[in-house]
């Protein structure tokens, strides 16, 4: 961004610079990547121990599993949006 000249608290402080084309690809790719950080969070910090810490073979372990795994697929077409987000955002918005 900064390379661009799109960097500073008077462009991105700015609220018309969020309606042109550019600061709504930026808003998307930011929005991506804040729901990564937060699913990696909860499948990190809170569905896998939890699903390492449930008795193995069981039920419950099997439930927690697939929440987790589910959790990871998600992530990862979230990542496929946040793709799309960086290289609209290269290719100038």
């Amino acid at each position: 961004l900064r390379l661009r000249g799109w960097w500073g608290a008077d462009l991105l402080g700015a609220p018309e610079f969020w309606r042109t084309p550019l600061g709504s690809v930026l808003f998307g790719k930011l929005a991506a990547v804040t729901v990564m950080v937060a699913g990696q969070a909860v499948h990190d910090f809170w569905l896998g121990p939890r699903a390492g810490s449930a008795e193995v073979g069981s039920e419950e372990a099997r439930a927690r599993r697939r929440r987790a795994a589910l959790l990871a697929r998600m992530n990862f077409f979230v990542g496929l949006v946040l793709l799309y987000f960086a290289v609209a955002l290269a290719r100038g918005g």
